[in-house]
C-alpha cells in the first residue's frame, strides 16, 4: 500500500508505542516486515498459532506488553473490530483491505487508504 512507511513513521513520533497482530503465520509476518523494511516501527508482533488462536485474546497479551493507553485496533476484518471493543479500545475499519464493508460497521471510525490513518487516529484520540 502506498504511504505505509510515511504514515507508520508519523504515527511512531506522535503515538509512541506500536503493535501488530496479524492472523498470519510467523513466517508470512516476518517476510512482510522485513521485505517492506516496517519492522522497527513495531514494538510488539503477534501472529496467529493455530486455527483458535483468536485476536481479541491477544490483542489483550500485546496491551500486557505494552504500557500506553488509550489504544486503537486498525483492521479490516470483523475480527479485528470485536479484538478492539472486547479489550477496551477504539477500532479503525480499514475499508481498503480484504474485508467487506458489512464487517465495518461497527468501527468508531473508517478510512479508504493507509495514508488517512495518522489523521483519524489524532482525531479520535482528540475526541476520547
Amino acid at each position: 500500500f502506498p504511504g505505509v512507511r510515511d504514515a507508520l513513521q508519523l504515527l511512531r513520533s506522535t503515538v509512541g508505542q506500536m503493535a501488530l497482530c496479524s492472523n498470519g503465520g510467523s513466517e508470512y509476518v516476518s517476510n512482510v516486515l522485513d521485505s517492506q523494511e516496517i519492522g522497527t516501527y513495531f514494538d510488539a508482533v503477534s501472529f496467529r498459532r493455530s486455527a483458535g488462536d483468536g485476536k481479541v485474546r491477544r490483542v489483550g497479551e500485546l496491551l500486557g506488553m505494552l504500557k500506553g493507553r488509550p489504544g486503537i485496533v486498525i483492521g479490516d476484518r470483523r475480527d479485528d473490530i470485536e479484538a478492539a471493543h472486547g479489550n477496551g479500545l477504539l477500532a479503525i475499519g480499514a475499508t481498503y483491505g480484504y474485508g467487506s464493508p458489512e464487517e465495518l460497521v461497527a468501527a468508531d471510525a473508517t478510512i479508504a487508504s493507509f495514508d488517512e490513518l495518522p489523521a483519524m487516529v489524532e482525531t479520535l484520540l482528540a475526541a476520547n
